[in-house]
């Protein structure tokens, strides 16, 4: 991780968006830091796993679940551990896509204070986030750099006019918007210049190819770089170092040290993010052709059953493939012997005739159908 920032101590203003701190600021402890992250009731194994991914690195603040359709059941046990609230506009959309890509932007109506750490309930957190909280109690704006490849730049000037932006886009990195952490103090108009352009989001156009001319392809994300991109100074940004979040595109690079304590390395760096951002979901019973080992999917087990997670799961909560002990294996390598022949199939069949072609891929798909519904 880079070094500390300098504290700020006069205030700075750039498109209507205060950034004063001082000295006191970065007094703030890791107990006066909240986290927020939301989940449906498809994703409250995801919520599970970071809420207690965070207890078992020492994290001490609150942590906050926004509510987007999560049974009565799974509300209750997560009010246990944790503080839920309902989404406020959960309730108003038909539309469940559209409510689970803005969720983040809900915030702005929560008039929420202090310093904010926003967590995608797809993420487990391997290291302490104490650094993460200076930071942001120092006036910055913690993000870190998406998973596109190195050679990948993604920015649209005219995001200006396509979100109704005050100041115009200065290109600059492209970050990932499932992990951030800023003060409300500093930024109290953040969350809400990022609202106002979640509601200009094109949602027909969300993940249309190719996300090269697309300037609405990742949704919220796209939203929030955007905002970052024109309303805050470049300087106000922190960003984590890149190895300190792993997602699925590099998960093969990445090493368990101590399951237990949570410890995995990429590039001889300790990894902070782990973040299963595509689907299906690894705790689904569709995504069986991926239980294939990765990490992620290694440190589901521990962070659902063990004896010192604040949130225990039962069985029944989570595919096969991710039960503890014996069982958990013996169904992950069954997993992982149909996942390669699957590919294998599919491979060889592509060089058969169209109609010979047709007829496998449909035996495969039904097959896919019928494993996904155990």
């Amino acid at each position: 991780m880079d070094g500390d920032a300098e504290p700020v101590t006069r205030c700075a203003v750039r498109g209507g968006v205060s950034r004063e701190t001082g000295e006191g600021r970065a007094e703030m402890t890791l107990s006066t830091a909240t986290v927020y992250t939301a989940g449906d009731c498809g994703y409250f194994p995801g919520v599970a796993a970071l809420v207690n991914s965070l207890a078992v690195v020492g994290f001490s603040g609150k942590v906050v679940v926004l509510d987007l359709g999560l049974s009565d059941v799974q509300r209750m046990r997560l009010e246990r551990v944790t503080q839920v609230v309902s989404a406020p506009s959960a309730g108003e959309r038909d539309d469940r896509l559209a409510v689970s890509i803005s969720a983040k932007s809900y915030l702005a109506q929560l008039s929420l204070s202090g310093l904010i750490v926003w967590i995608d309930s797809d993420i487990i957190i391997t290291s302490a986030l104490n650094d993460v909280v200076r930071q942001a109690a120092a006036g910055k704006i913690c993000v870190i750099r998406d998973d596109w490849p190195e050679e990948a730049q993604r920015g649209f000037t005219e995001w200006n006019e396509l979100f109704a932006l005050r100041q115009p886009v200065q290109l600059r990195t492209y970050v990932n918007a499932g992990f951030f952490a800023f003060s409300t103090e500093a930024w109290p108009e953040l969350l809400s210049l990022f609202a106002e352009a979640c509601t200009r989001i094109q949602h027909d156009r969300i993940l249309v190819n190719p996300p090269e001319t697309n300037p609405f392809w990742a949704g919220d994300q796209d939203a929030f770089n955007a905002v970052l991109m024109s309303e805050v100074p470049a300087d106000a940004v922190f960003h984590l170092h890149p190895s300190e979040m792993v997602g699925s595109r590099r998960m093969p690079n990445a090493s368990i040290g101590d399951a237990r304590r949570l410890n995995v390395t990429c590039d001889g760096r300790r990894v902070r993010i782990l973040h299963a951002a595509w689907a299906p979901k690894p705790w689904t019973a569709s995504a069986w052709a991926r239980a294939a080992p990765n990490l992620y999917l290694q440190l589901l087990p521990r962070l659902f059953f063990a004896a010192d997670v604040p949130l225990r799961l039962e069985r029944s909560d989570v595919a096969p493939w991710l039960w503890p002990g014996f069982a958990g294996v013996a169904v992950r390598r069954v997993g992982v012997g149909l996942g390669v022949l699957r590919t294998t199939v599919g491979r060889a069949a592509r060089k058969l005739p169209s109609g010979m072609r047709s007829r496998v891929f449909a035996l495969r798909n039904r097959l896919d159908r019928w494993l996904g519904s155990r």
